[in-house]
């Protein structure tokens, strides 16, 4: 085993360790979470559907009890966007995660009614060459939600860490996670939460 794995493999523990310590996740895999009563039939559902889709990924297990503690604070009626950016290791750069939402299509680049797109921002000088970042995300209004991977590219197919999602209108819990490739490092990322609002579409102008 190389010295450059043997780095990436131990920064990636490191993440893990730091942001299972923050968040709280011991349980193993195949724990059965409890269920929080408190929160409506549609979040617990978003919430249920996001843990299969997280399998026995322990990353993807810290981003959705993120977003079970993002979920909780949205229905308690507070509200913030990312405001801290996410723990990495291996290129001393933290990440952040911005949103911008559609409404009639008006709002936000390349987003449409019911759309959100998240863009990674990494304080790291230098392209990106790979993406391994993904976002889950729950829509606590109506309870869809889904994991995506933040593989979108640019026009000279470099990753755009970016990606256009079909959340529906309502407020949404997002987590981000994963690794960001450049030349020269490699940025793990551990898991950080944010709140955010798609509004509907606007309706037709009167006949």
């Amino acid at each position: 085993m190389s010295v450059t794995t043997t780095a990436r493999r131990a920064a990636a523990a490191a993440v893990l360790t730091a942001a299972a310590v923050t968040l709280g996740v011991t349980a193993p895999a195949s724990a059965a979470p409890a269920v929080d009563r408190s929160l409506p039939t549609q979040v617990r559902d978003g919430l249920d559907q996001l843990r299969t889709d997280a399998g026995d990924s322990l990353q993807a297990r810290l981003a959705v009890s993120a977003i079970e503690t993002g979920a909780r604070t949205k229905v308690s009626g507070t509200y913030a966007q990312f405001a801290y950016m996410a723990p990495t290791f291996g290129c001393s750069a933290g990440v952040t995660l911005t949103a911008a939402s559609g409404a009639g299509g008006a709002v936000g680049a390349n987003t449409g009614a019911g759309q959100i797109r998240f863009q990674a921002a990494p304080a790291y000088t230098g392209y990106a060459i790979g993406s391994g970042l993904n976002v889950a995300w729950l829509n606590v209004n109506t309870g869809a939600s889904g994991v995506t991977p933040l593989d979108g590219v640019t026009e000279y197919n470099l990753p755009s860490l970016a990606r256009v999602v079909d959340s529906g209108p309502g407020n949404i819990v997002a987590a981000l996670w994963g690794t960001v490739t450049y030349p020269a490092a490699t940025c793990f990322v551990a898991p950080t939460v944010g709140l955010f609002n798609v509004e509907p579409a606007p309706p037709p102008p009167p006949a």
